[in-house]
């Protein structure tokens, strides 16, 4: 797909492909360039996709209960996954292995990494959220940072009404360059947080009802807020502090009164949000700029959305239905060439051709035009004034191919190396069949006494055997390539009709 030739105001319109697998699908998200999809089960299982050709290239089953947020690492390599049985789980995806283990005293709501720094934000139930820092090594154990935001619990209330008036986080994001971090929480209100500092630099509650999700947009100047309606709440930025102010609500849609998961669209220029009301598979959709609505999805009947979110470089949606099914929403654009090609014209339909009257007229020639000198500008090759968004990783890390091993190659290799080694110590003793009659001789050749006797030292033997492992080895890199050695007749047969001789090659 070539982006640069896209319709930048088409939005998803239809269903272009369902993604089913074995278990319940509960959460999903993409990489940073959006070449990997990743999802989470109602059983633990989390699965890494490819999204270009929508077949999944990962599983990792680790938790033992649902999970609730899944999140990748900026390079595409790291993976963070929290479920209900209150643990964090660091994934290397390049092996599929687990680098860290994190556990926590409650349910885990929601999760999610820093854009620029290796450690990512975790909200648990009825507890005050943290930030773990991932150490460089394995040894290491991680730092964990408490962020103070939920109300005092020193009352004398019994557990259970404390338990009901306490706060709890329900969403929490990141802006894009890390700076700052949103959290939004029971009782309607956004908490802005130091990221580096770690401490509550500013609070402003705009609803009475609780925040369901939160999205931040790429210029870092507008939240989107979902709540019992979707409003926008502009960014301000001092030198000394950040200031929120509510800035617009977007137009209601009739008969609908809940909203869940919101965001941006990957190029800023729409919001989207999922239908909560009743079974309803419906996706809505605003212009920025206007609050006006643009358009709506309706999905298959009887399956509420549970999470949906955009791709962050093509106008394409992926939802996720009550069902645990993952739906892929595609737009149906059409390319405009216009913008590589200038003057491209496109048509409807074949138009017959009108050849010019001087259209293959032997054009005139024209003198050449005079030589301006041009004036030498010097280039800096040695500088370089990074992007605001760039890094060190401009694209997602490329994930090998992890393959099972075959019981039966390793027997045969096992068969092979034993033979090279029997073969190579000098064990195998000369065939009868040999003769050494017409050999010619050589009046320098040693005795045959002196050859028993060099035979049967101890420096002959160790060197014997020194030599023996040492082919052993070399011979071990080739192990499972047989060659299938034919007598004297057949290989003259072959060589008379110009065949190779047959390798076998055991992967």
């Amino acid at each position: 797909m070539n982006i640069a030739i896209l319709d930048a105001f088409v939005l998803p319109d239809f269903i272009e492909d369902r993604l089913d697998g074995d278990h319940q699908f509960t959460v999903a998200s993409f990489s940073k360039h959006g070449h990997f999809l990743v999802s989470g089960s109602a059983k633990g299982l989390v699965q890494v996709w490819d999204f270009d050709t929508r077949r999944p290239i990962r599983d990792l089953d680790c938790h033992v209960a649902e999970v609730t947020a899944v999140s990748l690492h900026r390079s595409g390599r790291y993976l963070l996954s929290a479920a209900r049985d209150s643990t964090c789980i660091y994934w290397d995806l390049f092996d599929a292995s687990i680098k860290f283990t994190i556990s926590f005293n409650a349910p885990i709501i929601t999760a999610h990494m820093h854009p620029k720094q290796n450690e990512f934000v975790v909200c648990t139930y009825l507890q005050d959220p943290q930030i773990v820092e991932l150490p460089l090594t394995a040894d290491a154990p991680p730092i964990r940072h408490v962020i103070n935001v939920l109300s005092d619990t020193s009352s004398p209330d019994t557990p259970k009404e404390n338990a009901s008036r306490r706060l709890h986080v329900t969403t929490a994001s990141y802006d894009r360059k890390g700076e700052y971090l949103y959290l939004g929480n029971s009782k309607g209100a956004i908490t802005v947080v130091d990221a580096q500092s770690k401490q509550v630099v500013k609070s402003l509650t705009i609803s009475q009802n609780p925040i369901k999700s939160l999205a931040i947009n790429r210029s870092r100047t507008t939240i989107l807020v979902s709540t019992d309606v979707l409003k926008m709440v502009s960014i301000l930025y001092t030198p000394q502090k950040v200031d929120l102010q509510v800035h617009s609500t977007l137009d209601p849609i009739p008969n609908q009164t809940l909203y869940e998961k919101c965001g941006f669209s990957h190029d800023d220029t729409y919001v989207f949000a999922a239908s909560g009301v009743g079974n309803e598979h419906n996706i809505f959709m605003w212009e920025v700029a206007t609050g006006h609505v643009a358009k709506g999805l309706e999905g298959p009947e009887k399956q509420a959305v549970v999470d949906v979110v955009w791709h962050p470089k093509q106008p394409a949606l992926v939802t996720i239905s009550s069902y645990g099914c993952m739906y892929v929403w595609a737009a149906n654009y059409r390319d405009k060439w216009a913008v590589v090609l200038p003057g491209f014209k496109e048509i409807e339909q074949c138009q017959e051709y009108e050849e010019q009257e001087d259209e293959f007229d032997i054009p005139t020639i024209k003198p050449p035009k005079p030589v301006v000198e041009e004036i030498e500008e010097l280039i800096d090759i040695t500088g370089y004034a990074p992007d605001t968004d760039d890094d060190e990783f401009a694209d997602d890390v490329v994930l090998p191919t992890l393959l099972e091993p075959d019981a039966d190659a390793e027997v045969t290799a096992n068969h092979v190396t034993d033979t090279l080694l029997e073969s190579s110590s000098g064990r195998r003793q000369p065939s009868p069949a040999t003769d050494t009659s017409s050999r010619p001789t050589n009046a320098h050749q040693p005795s045959e006494k002196n050859k028993k006797r060099r035979s049967n030292s101890p420096a002959a033997t160790t060197e014997n055997e020194k030599t023996g492992k040492k082919r052993a080895k070399q011979s071990a890199l080739y192990v499972g390539l047989h060659i299938r050695e034919k007598d004297k007749e057949e290989e003259a047969h072959d060589h008379q009709h110009g065949d190779s001789s047959e390798i076998d090659i055991c992967i």
